[in-house]
């Protein structure tokens, strides 16, 4: 029990309860934002349908230009609505071209962050990793969507002779293709996306050639759909 009153009691704990239902608000975002059905986030989040509609429509996060005025920076404010960072500055940039996200100095520092990615995996966990998450994605999302994923060859030729490469090493578009159709996609387009010559130096050719090392300055976009 406690001697104070129930007015001072509710002000006590009002921050508690914005955190609460702003932390369910973003959860239910993120996972719109992914293209998860409104059913499947329903059953999530454990409320309706109904409720997870009139969240989508009506979130508003435009307190975070009020918090930027006050003074607080983009940790400050993700940690306000209980998001990652990552998400707080897609919430604070969209609708922005790149041009201009990139003139933001904190996310320009966040993209070129040098986070451990996936890649660096062993190729079995890699390929599980693409699994699993594709087979989740299958599951989830909307019956009317469409994946588009952007990747590049990798193979073992990093000063490896293109005769001498360890293909058991590499993960390419075939093996992209194979993952997906495992998991239930049907893939409908390949569209190839080469990359500039440019990237690559005259002596840095040279050296290539005079090793018979086979490069790659492509990319290609595989679109699926459920």
């Amino acid at each position: 029990m406690t001697s104070k009153s129930r007015q001072t009691v509710n002000t006590w704990i009002s921050d508690i309860r914005a955190r609460q239902k702003a932390g369910r608000n973003v959860v239910i975002t993120r996972l719109s934002r992914l293209g998860w059905a409104q059913e499947w986030i329903a059953q999530v989040v454990g409320t309706s349908q109904g409720r997870v509609a009139q969240i989508i429509n009506n979130t508003n996060f435009g307190e975070i230009n009020n918090l930027l005025s006050q003074g607080r920076d983009m940790s400050y404010i993700a940690d306000h609505y209980q998001m990652d960072l990552a998400l707080a500055w897609t919430l604070r940039l969209e609708g922005k071209p790149d041009q201009e996200k990139f003139k933001e100095k904190d996310y320009r520092g966040k993209a070129n962050d040098k986070t451990p990615s996936i890649s660096s995996y062993p190729r079995e966990c890699y390929e599980e990793f693409f699994e699993r998450f594709f087979l989740l994605a299958h599951q989830k999302v909307k019956e009317t969507i469409r994946i588009a994923f952007l990747n590049a060859d990798w193979r073992d030729f990093q000063s490896t002779p293109a005769l001498k490469e360890n293909e058991g090493k590499a993960i390419t578009i075939f093996d992209y293709h194979r993952i997906l159709s495992k998991t239930g996609w049907k893939v409908t387009h390949r569209i190839e996306c080469p990359l500039s010559s440019e990237r690559m130096s005259g002596n840095e050719v040279q050296k290539m050639q005079e090793k018979r090392i086979l490069g790659t300055v492509g990319r290609s976009i595989i679109i699926a759909k459920r």
